[in-house]
């Protein structure tokens, strides 16, 4: 459907179907239904550009319900509604929207410090992937902080190389009871083990807290 000003037929995103674009396809038509229905979608900014969604010959309902990761801006919200006539759309309660940082993906080096600090909604940082090096040694105290974020998963900066800083401990990571990680890989990246504080959950606190 990538480059198709009019789609014929249903648009369907169930179960565990591959995940849709992040970016916004160019202004394009359904004839046909939307269905976002149990799947693991997050965002659905492919939509962004859909100019509207025309009743089928054949019998079907736009729905998007029952997706828990999925989470829409106000405006995403309001777009979809005016767009996809008689659509049923329920939405979780909260959700984390990062997709205005996904932009930093292009970044490959930061000066100064990165910080996640007391967050209560963050699941994933996984909009620096590109992040090669911190320089901080212009900055004062960690140069990589991630503490008291209660339900954070993940970490993602498998690109980074290196951190420089003048600082005795580089790396502090506590308080994140959910967050998985290789301590090695912080090591090496830091300098060394002295030089990090990191404290990570492990398979026996998952299989407690379960």
């Amino acid at each position: 459907m990538i480059g198709c000003e009019v789609f014929y037929g249903n648009i369907v995103l169930q179960g565990g179907t591959l995940l849709p674009p992040r970016e916004a396809l160019k202004p394009f038509s359904v004839i046909g239904c939307i269905i976002v229905k149990k799947s693991q979608v997050e965002n659905l900014d492919f939509l962004r550009n859909l100019q509207k969604v025309e009743k089928p010959d054949w019998a079907c309902k736009n729905e998007i319900v029952d997706n828990p990761k999925l989470c829409l801006r106000e405006e995403m919200e309001i777009l979809l509604r005016s767009r996809i006539p008689e659509l049923n759309m329920t939405l979780p309660e909260e959700c984390e929207d990062v997709s205005d940082l996904q932009h930093l993906r292009s970044v490959r080096k930061i000066f100064g410090a990165l910080r996640v600090k007391e967050n209560p909604q963050l699941r994933k940082v996984d909009f620096l992937t590109g992040l090669e090096e911190i320089d901080a040694r212009s900055s004062f105290g960690y140069a990589v902080e991630i503490v008291d974020n209660p339900v954070l998963i993940e970490v993602q900066l498998a690109s980074l190389k290196r951190i420089t800083s003048h600082e005795s401990i580089v790396v502090l990571i506590e308080n994140n009871p959910f967050l998985r990680g290789d301590i090695t890989e912080w090591t090496e990246v830091a300098g060394g083990e002295n030089r990090t504080q990191i404290v990570l959950a492990s398979e026996e606190q998952d299989e407690d807290n379960g």
